[in-house]
Parts: structure tokens; C-alpha cells; sequence
């Protein structure tokens, strides 16, 4: 009897962490299709303006661009919300990050792209929240402090049999002092 309490109680833990997770995934999501839903407004309200069929076809690409960031957003979430630790396809999270992410970075003039990569990496062991959420935090801290004319590149490798995801940009990175807090709340 106390082994199945021991173990309902890690259980409901396990439980109670999964589901603060989710829901802090369902927080950046939504925070994430901000962007691109404003984006759409804009160009739909320039598009109604526009004079020319040149101006009228921009218009329409960028309202098209931005259905297409999300609709990889939507797709990164259900994919998410349909896995828990397992297989993690880091070349599709990497693309769908980056595509949600381009338009903020332009919007600051700053390049991000997702370098060159072999599209047959092997898949991660990992819970799939987990490697959105730091994907997108370390994607969205470079565009948050990174100066405008910066870039930023995101590259997928195998490294001694592992694989590894690196975010790179040009900015001036962490003051040594301030490097510390970085992994405290």
C-alpha cells in the first residue's frame, strides 16, 4: 500500500509537471501567432489601399507568408501536444521556429537563417515541448538583443554521434557578469 501511494504520488507529479508544461507551451503559441495574425492585418489593410496591382501582389504575398508562419506554428503545436518524451524531428522543429520567427527578425533588420543542413538527420530522443520552448527562447532572446544590420544563424550537425543544435549571432553576447543569472529565474 505505501508503494502504490509512493508511486500515485510521483505519478500525480509527473502528472502536475506535464500539464505546467503544456500550458506554458499554449502560452508562447499564442504569443508566437501574434506576429504573423498582425502582420495579416497590415497587409490586408494595405492591400485594400494599394494602387497599383504591383502594390496590390506584395501585399498579398506578405498576407500569404505570414498564413504560411501560422500554419507551421499550429502544426509545431499539435505536434507537440501529441508527444510526450520521444522521437523529436529537430530539422522540421528548427524550420518551423525559424519561419516563425522571420518576421520579427525583419521587422528589426536582422538576417536569420536556418543554415545549410543534411535534411536526413537522425531524429532526437527528447520530450518535444521541452525542445520547442528552448529552440524558441534562445531564437527569440538573439532577435530581442541583437542590434539592427545583425545576423543569426541556426545550424543542425552530428557531433561524436550526437546531435546538436546551435544558435549563433554576431551581437556582443552576455556581459561576463551577467552570464551567472542567466539559468535562475
Amino acid at each position: 500500500e505505501l508503494r502504490f501511494q509512493v508511486r500515485n504520488g510521483l505519478e500525480r507529479r509527473r502528472l502536475e509537471l506535464e500539464l505546467a508544461l503544456k500550458q506554458q507551451f499554449m502560452r508562447i503559441a499564442a504569443h508566437d501567432l501574434r506576429n504573423p495574425v498582425c502582420l495579416i492585418l497590415l497587409s490586408a489593410g494595405l492591400a485594400a489601399r494599394a494602387g497599383t496591382p504591383a502594390e496590390l501582389a506584395g501585399e498579398l504575398a506578405d498576407i500569404q507568408s505570414s498564413a504560411r508562419q501560422i500554419q507551421n506554428i499550429i502544426d509545431t503545436f499539435l505536434n507537440v501536444q501529441k508527444s510526450g518524451t520521444g522521437r523529436v524531428n529537430l530539422v522540421l522543429l528548427a524550420e518551423a521556429i525559424v519561419a516563425q520567427h522571420q518576421a520579427a527578425a525583419d521587422l528589426k533588420g536582422i538576417a536569420l537563417q536556418l543554415k545549410d543542413h543534411d535534411p536526413h538527420l537522425p531524429q532526437a530522443t527528447a520530450e518535444a515541448g521541452h525542445a520547442y520552448q528552448a529552440l524558441t527562447n534562445y531564437v527569440r532572446n538573439a532577435i530581442k538583443f541583437l542590434p539592427a544590420g545583425g545576423r543569426i544563424a541556426v545550424s543542425l550537425s552530428t557531433r561524436a554521434g550526437n546531435l546538436r543544435v546551435e544558435v549563433q549571432d554576431d551581437g556582443p553576447g552576455v556581459p561576463v557578469a551577467e552570464r551567472a543569472a542567466l539559468f535562475t529565474e
